[in-house]
């Protein structure tokens, strides 16, 4: 029995379908440079949740998830302007 059926996560079809859709739409905001600063805030969510997984449940995948967390930080960091409004006191 693997990790992701023990969690739960993948018993409930809406809740993975809607998960999936947020991956597509993250992904394609990100592929036609069109509100990116968008699509990495949808997938900062996604991106924990995957880091949480790795972390408490599964720990063999956890590779994989810290390189998809550094290509995320870097490419936040190239759009940190648009951020910056969110960290001001």
């Amino acid at each position: 029995m693997n990790a992701n059926s023990q969690s739960g996560y993948a018993d409930e079809p809406e809740e993975f379908a809607t998960n999936v859709k947020l991956q597509l739409l993250s992904g394609l905001l990100l592929l036609i440079g069109r509100f990116v600063p968008l699509g990495l805030t949808i997938l900062a969510a996604i991106l924990f949740n995957i880091l949480a997984f790795h972390i408490l449940m599964a720990p063999a995948g956890f590779g994989p998830a810290v390189v998809a967390t550094l290509l995320w930080a870097f490419l936040a960091w190239q759009h940190r302007e648009s951020f910056a409004a969110l960290l001001r006191p």
